[in-house]
């Protein structure tokens, strides 16, 4: 997925332009959790806690990296 700028900017400067803010880069973190998920107007049968940490790093030029991972709580796996 990409997106672009396609209104032109003006570069030109004023003396009301004096005021210029600074762009920084930004880091982003969150936590969602969902608990009997529906999928298209149906609900599963078995109750699954789902936690699903995300997080955005957002560089300075506006280019942005981001991610997430879904963790089942109550996943049950055979150990022999």
């Amino acid at each position: 997925m990409a997106f672009s700028q396609n209104t032109r900017i003006d570069t030109t400067k004023t003396k009301s332009d004096t005021t210029r803010t600074i762009k920084k880069s930004s880091f982003k973190i969150g936590v969602d959790f969902v608990n009997n998920n529906v999928f298209m107007g149906r609900t599963d049968t078995t109750i699954t806690p789902l936690i699903t940490p995300n997080f955005k790093y957002t560089l300075k030029s506006g280019l942005y990296f981001s991610g997430s991972l879904d963790f089942v709580t109550n996943r049950k796996t055979k150990k022999t």
